[in-house]
């Protein structure tokens, strides 16, 4: 089967050819937007690199199933786990560093734990390990530390695959140590030929790969979990809720947000990034602009003239997405959850309707 064609191209061909060659680097970076494809690449490179059969991966060997379903022994996973952080002891954890006393507090916060010492033992079935760390800019700049010392000096055997969303890690010292691998959206139209070819239904596959925007992971999640299709059209049309919001209102409705953000921080990030797809499809289709874009959600949820009547101004529009984007990154910074949320809500235009 090979490398799937929804995936960057120019990303993967780099990858098959430093196979071929019998160039494999120790570390690599995957940068890319949320749903790009980043965390796909470097699950498939692990299989292309482990996968013994002659047109690696071939998608059907034992090999290739077990990394597919995460029971490989010789590869591994990390990612945020419930507290939307990857911890510092999850990746001390990979060289042994860490006391019993740290695993049980880990275990009781529900996060993945790596085999103690996995970086540093040998494979058990194959001629290499791979650890894929995925999303580093959810690790605080300690927990970055510990993993550079270990790209430093990397352990035999063993080929890191780290991802982020974050573009100004590409100028850290930990990115120095890696091969670079930028990540971009994909055409819809080929988005769309690949879930065809999945078997799923052509006219669904044609809104997923359209809603998608050019990201494969997310339209693979779109199309295989119709809720999550369901949920990103509520919190999308939490946005011309908010805006018809009184003030006050805005301010009440921030703390009961910011209740949710500490239930489930990677999920609120989601839902805000669905509420940029709002402000994009205002800009788009202000009437200024003389464009018709499709919205992000059906016509019997939004439509354009709908939009329209909300008459959002091209800089409001611009202003609310900047907006979002700036309080995702100081989330992300662990700043004060309540004033964040009513300083954004209380930035974005008001409408009387």
């Amino acid at each position: 089967m090979g490398w799937p064609t929804a995936l960057d191209l120019k990303a993967t061909s780099y990858l098959k050819t430093s196979i071929l060659k019998n160039q494999i680097a120790h570390s690599y970076l995957s940068i890319g937007s949320e749903g790009s494809g980043t965390f796909s690449i470097s699950k498939v490179f692990g299989q292309a690199i482990l996968c013994s059969q002659k047109d690696s991966p071939c998608m059907r060997c034992r090999t290739c199933t077990n990394i597919e379903n995460n029971t490989h022994p010789d590869f591994l996973v990390i990612q945020p786990g419930a507290t939307g952080i990857i911890s510092i002891d999850i990746i001390r954890r990979l060289i042994g560093d860490v006391s019993s006393k740290k695993i049980k507090e880990l275990e009781k916060r529900e996060e993945g734990i790596p085999p103690r010492f996995f970086a540093m033992t040998s494979p058990l079935e194959s001629q290499k390990k791979i650890i894929v760390i995925h999303g580093i800019e959810k690790m605080i700049s300690d927990t970055r530390d510990i993993l550079l010392k270990i790209l430093e000096e990397p352990p035999q055997d063993v080929i890191f695959s780290l991802t982020t969303t974050d573009e100004s890690l590409i100028n850290s010292t930990l990115a120095s140590r890696c091969q670079l691998i930028h990540v971009k959206p994909v055409a819809f139209k080929t988005i769309e030929s690949n879930l065809i070819e999945q078997g799923f239904d052509p006219i669904r596959s044609k809104y997923i790969a359209r809603i998608s925007g050019g990201q494969f992971e997310t339209a693979l999640a779109f199309i295989k979990t119709p809720s999550l299709v369901d949920q990103m059209s509520q919190d999308y049309l939490f946005m011309p809720e908010i805006i018809m919001s009184p003030f006050a209102k805005r301010i009440k409705i921030a703390e009961e947000k910011s209740n949710l953000y500490r239930e489930n921080k990677n999920t609120f990030l989601h839902s805000m990034h669905y509420w940029s797809l709002f402000w994009r499809d205002a800009l788009l289709n202000n009437k200024t602009l003389n464009l018709q874009h499709p919205l992000y959600v059906t016509e019997d949820l939004m439509s354009i003239e709908y939009i329209r009547s909300l008459a959002i101004s091209v800089t409001e529009a611009t202003t609310s997405l900047i907006e979002i984007e700036k309080t995702i990154v100081s989330l992300s910074q662990n700043a004060n959850t309540r004033i964040l949320l009513e300083s954004l809500y209380l930035s974005l235009p008001y409408r009387n309707q």
